[in-house]
């Protein structure tokens, strides 16, 4: 719409213009895996990118699916990363009540 951002919802309307498969052909990229690009491109996951960092990683995925592949795995890298984040704060959290539980039982008794 010319605001200088690519929402979400832009970027898979575009993919019906054969000007738009055209470049993603010419990049290598296949357009079924359309949703885990813009994934990549969305680094903060606001579900928008600006025009010249949508430009930029366009070009970094440019090649062989190798390049397409290492960036997805390099996504999925990130989200193990944050799922071990959340469960070690969870356990963490947990193993800290743990004298406070022990001592209960023993008071009890």
């Amino acid at each position: 719409d010319g605001d200088g951002v690519i929402s979400q919802e832009e970027f898979f309307a575009s993919l019906e213009h054969g000007a738009v498969q055209d470049f993603m052909d010419a990049l290598g990229i296949d357009p079924d895996n359309a949703a885990e690009v813009f994934l990549l491109l969305d680094k903060d996951g606001q579900g928008f990118v600006q025009l010249a960092e949508f430009i930029q990683g366009m070009e970094k995925l440019r090649g062989e699916a190798r390049a397409v592949d290492m960036h997805m795995l390099l996504l999925h890298t990130r989200k193990i990363i944050d799922l071990l984040n959340t469960m070690h704060g969870v356990q963490s959290s947990f193993l800290a009540r743990v004298p406070v539980l022990t001592s209960r039982k023993t008071t009890r008794r």
